[in-house]
């Protein structure tokens, strides 16, 4: 009937292909430091995120509206940069970070509504999955 299953992503690669475009950002954020989750990790956080939450409960620091989960407030980060000061941060889910991790130089957290990967040396922002809970 339906055929076999297609074979997950591959997601054993430390980073995306060279030939892989960076993901483009809203100029405010400045420009990635690492194309570290490149467009598979991308839509598999996303993905992840979406099939995690249920309607009205939402994780620590977003609230539900408008039929989806949204940061309650914005943190003003940038690339190449470390967190402000008093920014609250999250921790990203287990399952999620052993996905991802294959890297021991990054961490990662989530702060408002996206997640961060930060270089485990500097607290810089090297990479980041943009306004998870929204479809768009």
């Amino acid at each position: 009937m339906g055929g076999p299953k297609p074979p997950d992503e591959d997601m054993s690669r430390k980073y995306p292909l060279p030939t892989e475009p960076m993901f483009l950002f809203p100029p405010e954020f400045g420009a990635p430091t690492l194309n570290y989750f490149g467009k598979i990790r991308r839509q598999f956080v996303r993905s992840f995120f979406m099939e995690t939450l249920s309607p009205g409960k939402c994780p620590e620091g977003m609230n539900w509206r408008n039929d989806a989960c949204e940061a309650g407030f914005k943190v003003a980060w940038k690339f190449g940069e470390k967190l402000p000061q008093g920014a609250q941060t999250h921790a990203v889910d287990l399952k999620l970070v052993e996905k991802l991790n294959f890297d021991p130089g990054y961490t990662f957290v989530r702060v408002g509504g996206d997640i961060l990967a930060l270089e485990r040396d500097t607290g810089k922002v090297a990479d980041a999955v943009l306004n998870l809970g929204k479809t768009t």
